[in-house]
């Protein structure tokens, strides 16, 4: 079928056959999910497949089918239930609102399965804490937010993009918290890079414009050099919030304080990589995005290593 067919084809569906769902068509939807696009490529969707059929019996109550309906139609039958269960997980301590993240990627899901005449439905009434523990995940439940929380505790952490309860826009720090120290990385004064030799250029004075934010990553060795400098210029009219963070093997996200920066100004950060560092924990990300729910980022960057 034709993307047009899918779509115009595809329906929800609550009524199942009581056969496995096949591994290809298994793989095809795990697939859409990674291909699906993400705000400032995040990729911050993790996904729990449930195919055994004694686990698949376990989630069937801790979900609820179709309350505007009837329970003789919204609610399928013993011999009518899923086989199969994906569970779509936010790690909320990347930055963004992954909202439309994960609607991008329900939406890639379907199609995946419908264009293997797989039916399937979408579904938001869930018993979030129960299914946690069920699936045994090591995660936290946000009640606040009705999420599951992957990762580092987010509380100190002040989501780009996103408002406060009254409407405005939070604001982050207008400078890096020194000192700060997360894996081999400790952000230091930029001060103290100045007079190094450059032994590595991974942006120079790139010219960026994008409504959906800039990301960018590096992995850094102590033998090239133990100065990681990032400088950011915003040529544009609209703030900008600049985040900085490792990534954590198993999951999750590890962030150094997000600074703000004004129209016209240039912020410097620098990093301190330790001689033990290891290749597995060396990565170092940035983010560039504008504030509020939307706006331009119009910036230069240039992230270089020195020795």
């Amino acid at each position: 079928m034709s993307v047009m067919e899918l779509l115009t084809t595809r329906r929800t569906y609550r009524r199942f056959a009581q056969k496995a769902v096949p591994q290809d068509v298994v793989d095809d939807i795990v697939e859409a999910v990674r291909l699906s696009s993400c705000g400032a490529n995040r990729q911050a969707l993790r996904l729990v497949v449930v195919q055994s059929p004694e686990m698949v019996a376990k989630v069937q109550p801790l979900v609820k089918w179709a309350a505007y309906l009837p329970p003789e139609q919204g609610m399928p039958k013993a011999d009518e239930t899923p086989t199969l269960y994906v569970a779509v997980l936010q790690d909320s301590s990347a930055p963004g609102d992954l909202s439309t993240d994960t609607g991008i990627a329900l939406a890639n899901m379907t199609l995946a399965a419908w264009d293997k005449e797989v039916g399937s439905c979408i579904m938001g009434a869930i018993n979030k804490p129960a299914l946690t523990e069920l699936l045994g995940i090591e995660v936290r439940w946000d009640g606040q937010k009705n999420r599951v929380n992957l990762g580092a505790d987010p509380a100190d952490y002040v989501v780009v993009g996103g408002k406060e309860d009254d409407g405005s826009i939070p604001a982050n720090a207008t400078k890096p918290v020194l000192g700060t120290a997360h894996g081999p990385f400790t952000e230091i004064d930029p001060a103290k890079a100045v007079g190094k030799s450059l032994t590595g250029v991974l942006q120079d004075n790139t010219k960026v414009q994008t409504t959906c934010g800039y990301s960018l990553e590096g992995t850094f060795y102590p033998e090239d050099g133990q100065y990681i400098v990032l400088t950011v210029t915003n040529n544009g009219s609209a703030a900008q919030t600049v985040t900085a963070g490792r990534a954590l093997t198993l999951g999750g996200f590890e962030k150094f304080t997000s600074v703000d920066i004004g129209a016209g100004e240039t912020l410097t950060r620098a990093f301190l990589i330790a001689d033990d560092a290891e290749e597995l924990e060396s990565t170092l990300a940035f983010g560039v995005y504008a504030k509020g729910v939307s706006g331009l980022s119009d910036i230069t960057v240039s992230l270089k290593q020195y020795k």
